[in-house]
């Protein structure tokens, strides 16, 4: 009885330093999530403002004719973007995992480029395709780890070749780090540096186990084993038949590259790809996909027209909404049209596949910015519409307007939309008064340079 109280006694002062330990990690990682989204959100809108700006400039001066100074407001511009490109990469640093849940094997895939960015080294990032459906705790943990794992072989092994490699294809995930540097000093592996230590307690508050050894010739190899979900949240299993996708894309380089990201996933597969309407629908009555992506901008076609007939026709197949145009503008009609989400072309690459997955889940895909816009205009009250004059636009003056840009008469436009010249003439009429827009040579030119740029001054 004696002896047994002090070992009662310490085994709950054990307790309570693992619960602290587990707070202060916790604390730790509320407070990189804070500033990565206080990066994001304050300093790379305000670079992105000062770009614009700076763009503005650039072509006053241009017009003036001053070359030199254009010349240097455009360096201005570049540099600001690049600073604007950096500070973001920052913010997924310090934040990694977003509420759209690219989820682990994207954060490491970022993680991997941002190495290489910024330091100069070689990382790549190794998976096997399944996405286990892990709890944010524990993607945030073996983020960190991985973030660790690197800084280590880059600060104190001086490697300059550095592998990350995710495997969750059986009752346990791994993850490795693996790097062709001189090692970890020995005083660093005796002493178990607060950075070892801080892994090893990762791994173990994931119920999991982490192992530093040495590689047979050169460098450190840094694995994490730990547990898997028992569903195993893998959304292919071995032997089922992939998940099939129509592209809906008049833009054929764009639509190659589209088609060879998709096809390059496990468990995806792109039933066929065509550039009208018409077409679409035809590819969908001789076999249903399992998810369209459509191009909002089919040439004289309409994607939100194409997405309500989706809806409409077959109200159980999903829809992604891809346009070159800024969501702001196209988003929320695109969801409003039956969309399950919406991806600019600037995003084709780890946010087209999170996308893609995402709507095939049955759930609705956003970025942060368009989450927070829509929450911002339903406190207030207001839709997009009222918030600029491109948005008050109706869809269907929308639609005439861009006809109008890629230089469309009224007659064709009617014919297209099968529609009166008269009902297109007063579409016409109304979509100058919204725009303050006076003539027909203003319409046109202002109308052109929404399909070019997406902007219209």
């Amino acid at each position: 009885m004696v002896l047994g109280e002090p070992a009662a006694t310490l085994a709950g002062n054990v307790e309570r330093l693992h619960a602290l330990e587990r707070e202060v990690l916790a604390i730790g990682d509320r407070e990189r999530q804070r500033l990565g989204q206080e990066l994001h959100d304050g300093l790379c809108q305000s670079l992105a403002g000062i770009a614009a700006l700076a763009a503005v400039l650039a072509g006053g001066l241009a017009a003036n004719a001053e070359p030199d100074l254009a010349a240097s407001a455009a360096e201005i511009v570049r540099l600001l973007n690049e600073a604007t490109g950096e500070a973001r990469e920052l913010a997924r640093g310090l934040s990694p995992i977003g509420p759209n849940g690219v989820g682990l094997a994207g954060a490491l895939e970022t993680l991997a480029h941002n190495v290489c960015r910024a330091h100069g080294a070689y990382c790549g990032f190794v998976g096997d395709g399944c996405s286990p459906e892990l709890q944010q705790e524990t993607t945030t943990h073996l983020v960190r780890i991985a973030q660790e794992a690197v800084r280590n072989a880059i600060t104190h092994g001086r490697a300059d070749e550095i592998e990350i490699r995710l495997t969750c294809a059986t009752a346990a995930g791994s993850l490795s780090i693996r790097d062709n540097g001189t090692g970890l000093p020995a005083q660093y592996r005796s002493q178990g540096g607060i950075g070892l230590h801080t892994m090893g307690y990762r791994a173990h508050a994931i119920g999991g186990s982490l192992t530093v050894a040495a590689q047979p010739r050169r460098g450190v190899i840094v694995t994490c084993e730990f547990p898997l979900p028992s569903s195993g949240g893998k959304p292919q299993a071995a032997g089922a038949s992939p998940k099939t996708l129509l592209v809906v894309d008049d833009h054929p380089v764009l639509c190659r590259g589209l088609i060879a990201l998709i096809e390059s996933q496990p468990g995806l597969a792109v039933q066929g790809a065509v550039g009208t309407r018409m077409a679409a629908l035809d590819a969908m009555r001789g076999s249903k996909p399992d998810l369209v992506i459509v191009d909002l901008a089919l040439g004289d076609d309409d994607g939100l027209d194409l997405i309500k007939e989706i809806k409409t026709r077959y109200p159980d197949l999903p829809s992604l909404a891809l346009s070159v145009y800024d969501e702001a503008t196209y988003a929320e009609r695109a969801l409003g049209a039956g969309a399950l989400g919406y991806v600019t072309k600037q995003q084709l690459g780890e946010t087209v596949v999170a996308a893609i997955h995402h709507v095939l889940a049955g759930k609705t895909y956003m970025s942060e910015a368009l989450q927070r816009r829509l929450a911002q205009h339903f406190i207030a009250g207001r839709t997009f519409e009222t918030a600029s004059p491109i948005r008050s636009l109706s869809d269907r003056q929308l639609q005439v307007f861009r006809l109008i840009g890629l230089g469309r008469t009224t007659r064709q436009i009617a014919g297209t939309l099968s529609r009166s010249i008269k009902t297109v003439e007063t579409h016409i009429a109304q979509i100058k008064n919204k725009l303050a827009i006076e003539t027909a040579a203003e319409l046109a030119q202002r109308a052109t340079q929404w399909v070019e740029t997406g902007r219209i001054g």
